[in-house]
C-alpha cells in the first residue's frame, strides 16, 4: 500500500449521515493542528490521554508520535472510547513505518503497549461509560461525529462526565465549536476558547483551570 492510500484509509464514513471523519487531504496534519498541538501548548507533559470517538485512533497516534519526538522520557497512559466499532470494518493494511504509532490497529478491545506507553480502548456506549485513570485524564480529545447530525452520540451529560474523569488541570480539544458544545462545557465547569485556524477546521479548547468562559 502506498502512503497516500494508507492516509486516506484513516478516514471513514458514517453509514447513516454520510459524514466523514478527518480531513480528506491530510488527516494526520489536521490531528496535530486541531487536537495535539493546542493541548500541548497549555499542558506540555501529559501523563494520560483519552480520546472519545476513537475511530482508528488518528489523534492518539499523532499524540504518540509527538511524545516520542518531544518528550521521549515521558510515560503516558492512553484511553479510548469508540462506541461504533462496526463502522471501522474492514481495517486496511497498516504501513510498517506507522506500526509503532498504531499498536491497536485492527484490535480495539485489546490492551496495548508501545515503548513506555500503554493503553486500552473501550467500545462501551458513551457517555454511559468513561474509563477512569488515577489522577484523572490530562488531555482529552473529543472527536465524535457532529452533534447536529448525531445528537444521540453526545447526550446531555457528556461534558460533566468528562469533567468528573479529568485531572485538575486537564485540557480538552475538539474540532466542534458549536454553541451547544460550548454551553455544555461551560455548565460543567470548563473554560472554553475557540482557536481559529487557516486552512483547517477551528479548534475548541477547554481547560479545567480556566476561570472565564468565551463570549458567545
Amino acid at each position: 500500500m502506498e502512503s497516500k492510500d494508507f492516509f486516506s484509509s484513516l478516514r471513514f464514513q458514517h453509514s447513516e449521515s454520510g459524514e466523514w471523519s478527518h480531513a480528506e487531504a491530510s488527516p494526520l496534519e489536521e490531528a496535530e493542528k486541531a487536537f495535539v498541538f493546542p493541548a500541548a501548548e497549555v499542558l506540555p507533559h501529559p501523563r494520560s490521554i483519552l480520546e472519545v470517538g476513537f475511530g482508528r485512533g488518528v489523534n492518539s497516534a499523532v499524540a504518540l508520535r509527538y511524545l516520542g519526538r518531544e518528550k521521549p522520557s515521558l510515560a503516558c497512559t492512553f484511553g479510548g472510547i469508540e462506541p461504533f466499532p462496526e463502522l471501522l470494518h474492514p481495517w486496511p493494511p497498516l504501513l510498517p513505518d506507522w506500526s509503532e504509532y498504531f499498536p491497536w490497529w485492527g484490535k480495539l478491545e485489546s490492551s496495548w503497549h508501545s515503548k513506555a506507553h500503554r493503553g486500552a480502548i473501550s467500545t462501551a456506549p458513551f457517555p454511559g461509560h468513561c474509563p477512569p485513570v488515577p489522577g484523572g485524564w490530562d488531555w482529552i480529545f473529543v472527536d465524535l461525529f457532529s452533534p447536529g447530525a448525531h445528537p444521540q452520540d453526545w447526550g446531555d451529560s457528556w461534558a460533566s462526565v468528562l469533567a468528573a474523569h479529568a485531572s485538575p488541570h486537564a485540557v480538552l480539544t475538539t474540532y466542534c465549536c458549536a454553541r451547544s458544545v460550548r454551553e455544555r462545557l461551560q455548565q460543567a465547569g470548563w473554560g472554553v476558547e475557540i482557536l481559529r485556524s487557516k486552512g483547517y477546521r477551528d479548534t475548541l479548547r477547554a481547560q479545567r483551570c480556566m476561570p472565564l468562559p468565551i463570549s458567545a
